[in-house]
């Protein structure tokens, strides 16, 4: 998907995919009560939506099984940070992520006054929960982090997080 608004993806099942979601300036949209099984991409999210993000919300999705380096939910707010575009003010909130690749949530580059809140994140390769590079007024709040290889929750480089 690219450029688009209003866009709805609920009670899907995924399986077996390269990328499952992907979008680039998508905003105002809504993916929720989806069910994503065995990711196949070494590199890419699960969900994964890029440069000029805003009002999107990600809730109540189940991940598991993303046994490559995947990452589970993957919001970058620019694909340069010299661009003045950004992502901002979307809502992560009440999604499971199990055994996942990489890290479980990830919000990189310009991503301003977003929520990632009543998460339950399980068995990463990585970090549980990352912000990082150029991320402000992000709200970190009541999530379950475990087992990670590395942080639970980690926050780097010019961040504002509550």
């Amino acid at each position: 998907m690219m450029n688009r608004t209003g866009i709805n993806i609920s009670n899907c099942s995924f399986y077996n995919y390269n990328i499952s979601i992907y979008g680039y300036n998508i905003t105002e949209s809504i993916i929720q009560d989806n069910s994503f099984y065995n990711d196949m991409n070494k590199e890419k999210g699960t969900i994964m939506l890029v440069h000029g993000v805003r009002n999107n919300l990600i809730n109540r999705n189940y991940m598991t099984n993303s046994t490559n380096s995947g990452k589970g939910i993957y919001l970058q707010g620019t694909l340069s940070i010299s661009q003045a575009v950004s992502g901002s003010d979307n809502i992560i909130s009440n999604n499971v992520l199990n055994n996942i690749g990489s890290n479980g949530i990830d919000l990189f580059a310009k991503v301003y006054n977003n929520t990632i809140q009543n998460n339950t994140v399980n068995e990463t390769r990585m970090v549980g929960i990352i912000i990082n590079r150029v991320a402000i007024n992000n709200t970190i709040l009541s999530n379950r982090v475990s087992f990670t290889h590395e942080d639970g929750i980690q926050i780097r480089g010019y961040d504002g997080v509550s």
